[in-house]
């Protein structure tokens, strides 16, 4: 079972911010987030409890039954080179945008995928921490010092 979780995200303070699906990852007994979703050698990922507002949304293969039709399209789209987190994001974007095609979703996500790699390199991407924005950086050393 692979959970995921919506976050609250924005990709700088003067963003409007985003609800994000992030992919939940057990690390050495500890669950992190896996928010780029693309870098498997070296993932963009926070403790989840370092992000109080987060919520389990569910998990991957009810979130894809539950949306069948439109997940079909983007596995078919994706060749099986994509991880739950693209995927759930790009059913996500089709759910919204209803003349959204497959390809483009995911194309989209992807984009997005980069962009939050930077974003964590440069530390210019907020999620909502216990006392209000913090940076991916600023959310991996809170759950070190806890």
């Amino acid at each position: 079972m692979i959970p995921l979780f919506q976050i609250p995200f924005k990709a700088g303070l003067r963003q409007a911010p985003v609800q994000l699906i992030c992919q939940g990852v057990n690390v050495e007994n500890e669950l992190l987030l896996w928010v780029d979703g693309v870098n498997a050698q070296d993932p963009v990922v926070i403790p989840l409890s370092a992000v109080p507002a987060s919520r389990l949304l569910t998990d991957f293969e009810s979130y894809m039954e539950a949306h069948r039709d439109v997940a079909r399209r983007v596995l078919m789209v994706a060749s099986g080179e994509i991880s739950p987190t693209i995927a759930a994001r790009a059913v996500q974007a089709m759910l919204m945008d209803p003349g959204l095609d497959a390809q483009a979703a995911v194309d989209m996500v992807n984009e997005q995928a980069l962009d939050l790699i930077d974003a964590d390199q440069q530390s210019q991407a907020y999620f909502w921490g216990a006392g209000g924005p913090i940076t991916t950086g600023g959310a991996r050393g809170a759950a070190l010092a806890a």
